[in-house]
């Protein structure tokens, strides 16, 4: 016979292992996640991004028609699920059909229409977006993307455009995207409602993010991630970011200091992952003013001189702020286009050679022989040590006799100053591009194409840099579906915007990311953390 207390210790002893067992399950479920870059976040605009930082931290929580899937690197189908070429110029994607917003909306062809067409109002409409001559919704779920021309890397270039809920734009009022000096007052600043794996927590403007796991995300049962809770945190300065990973009090960093990354090699409690980023650091050279900011009183603009600018080249040593300044990590650059992109040439990649003494030649013959004063803008906290190679430029300038004011601020201030919606305020700037779907095409359409021409080109061509010939590639590169044309005439544009001295390239950019032993993450090539791909072990 069994006792009542004995039946009574087994009630209370299996509702003990029940509870145990249930709050091990919650526990061993619940998995957060922490990273650390540099810059706090400003605004969550998805229509107006000038930033590929901003823009792969947003793929978190907003999708495209396509991604860049971060292990293969490849497109491949986000909200839509197939596309095709229907004629010359028109492509039909199919989209992807139980899709929800975070607020709940479904997601069908009205939503890409609206997006593209509010994308189309930005202050600086990326290049895709002024391509597309039209967008327009054959059914609740196929879009037909006109682009007036052959476009070979629609696919690829149309993930950046980011779709948002139509309807509840209009509910909160964001119908047009705010400016990107607007960091407040819109409501989509401070407000995400994306189709993503993530949606937005909580939102702290002084450098923390809180995002969840968003539990109705169509892709759920294929995402590699494990994490329920990711935050993000903005930490300046480089020794509190090592600090913050060392102590657990973050699980990766971006950067990694490249003045600690060689010592770190063989720590126990974090890993350093290194490469190439695929971006190039470059400066630029105001050639359209008559007068240089920061050289008021001289009465010209020497950049306007080929001499001069080329002069501004020979005088910087590329392989010592290799060596001096990021301990070789970085692979100084000879154009704008870097490793791993088309259109790609490893030999137009070789540097301008150093030399000072051939750059005082020069300055002198074009009428500089005691040089000049210009200000250089560079920001603080959007690449790897971007004020001290600032600083490290002006030094060498200094040497050829060009008096460099180095003014440095906030990405966010740096480009809000230097872009179009402010004027392009500068005559001397520190820029670095990652071309948009890894092509060439970018460079040239971006940066060295004329600003003058319309249709969204030569938008980040901030001195006003300007070839005939240039002009003329990049509309053909921009149709041409022979891929080995294509690849040639890439690299004749960059041939003559080097052989123009037009920009100063400096180098490719490193990658350094410091990730807790016990954080599995993908590090890309573009240098953007995607969280579908990290999990907490």
């Amino acid at each position: 016979m069994i006792k009542k207390d004995s039946i009574l210790l087994v009630l209370v002893i299996a509702t003990t292992f029940i509870f145990v067992s249930a709050g091990s399950q919650e526990i061993a479920a619940e998995k957060e996640f922490t990273w650390a870059t540099r810059g706090a976040f400003s605004s969550f605009e998805p229509h107006n991004i000038a930033s590929t930082f901003v823009l792969g931290f947003l793929q978190n929580v907003y999708e495209g028609l396509t991604i860049r899937d971060s292990e293969s690197f490849e497109i491949v189908p986000a909200l839509a699920t197939s596309w095709r070429t229907i004629s010359d110029s028109e492509w039909e994607f199919t989209l992807r059909q139980g899709v929800s917003f975070h607020e709940g909306h479904s997601f069908t062809a009205s939503d890409v229409v609206f997006s593209w067409e509010r994308a189309k109002k930005a202050d600086d409409p990326a290049s895709v977006v002024a391509r597309i001559k039209n967008v327009t919704a054959q059914d609740d779920y196929t879009v037909i993307v006109d682009t007036g021309t052959p476009d070979p890397i629609l696919p690829a270039t149309i993930a950046s455009l980011l779709i948002i809920d139509e309807d509840w734009a209009k509910e909160v009022g964001v119908e047009e995207p705010a400016s990107a000096t607007d960091t407040e007052t819109s409501y989509i600043t401070r407000n995400v409602n994306g189709t993503g794996p993530f949606s937005l927590a909580e939102f702290d403007p002084s450098g923390t993010i809180h995002l969840e796991r968003f539990e109705g995300y169509w892709g759920a049962e294929d995402l590699v991630t494990n994490i329920d809770r990711a935050s993000y945190v903005a930490i300046g300065e480089d020794s509190t970011r090592v600090a913050s990973i060392l102590s657990g009090d973050v699980d990766l960093i971006i950067p990694f200091p490249v003045s600690d990354w060689v010592n770190f090699q063989d720590n126990d409690s974090i890993d350093v992952l290194t490469g190439l980023e695929a971006r190039t650091i470059f400066l630029g050279l105001d050639q359209l003013r008559e007068e240089l900011i920061g050289g008021e009183g001289q009465g010209s603009n020497p950049f306007k001189d080929i001499r001069v600018r080329e002069a501004v080249n020979l005088a910087i040593d590329r392989d010592t702020i290799n060596e001096k300044i990021f301990y070789n990590s970085v692979k100084p650059a000879g154009t704008l286009l870097p490793p791993g992109t088309t259109g790609y040439d490893e030999e137009l990649n070789q540097p301008y050679e150093y030399n000072p003494e051939k750059a005082k030649s020069l300055l002198a013959e074009a009428g500089y022989p005691d040089g000049f004063s210009v200000t250089l803008d560079v920001p603080n906290d959007r690449y790897v040590k971007d004020e001290d190679v600032g600083q490290a430029v002006a030094n060498y300038l200094g040497q050829i006799g060009i008096d460099v004011t180095v003014s440095a601020r906030t990405r966010t201030q740096h480009f809000s100053r230097i872009f179009r919606q402010g004027d392009y305020n500068t005559s001397f700037y520190m820029l670095g591009w990652g071309p948009a779907a890894l092509d060439g095409y970018s460079v040239l359409s971006d940066l060295i194409s004329s600003r003058t021409i319309g249709d969204g080109l030569g938008v980040y061509n901030i001195g006003a840099y300007e070839n005939p010939r240039i002009n003329e590639i990049t509309q053909q590169v921009g149709s041409e579906l022979d891929s080995e044309l294509r690849n040639s005439l890439i690299r004749e544009a960059l041939s003559i915007a080097k052989e123009d001295f037009s920009y100063i390239p400096l180098y490719t950019q490193p990658l350094l990311w410091g990730v807790s032993k016990n954080i599995d993450a993908i590090l890309r090539a573009d240098d953007t953390l995607d969280l579908r791909y990290v999990t907490v072990n």
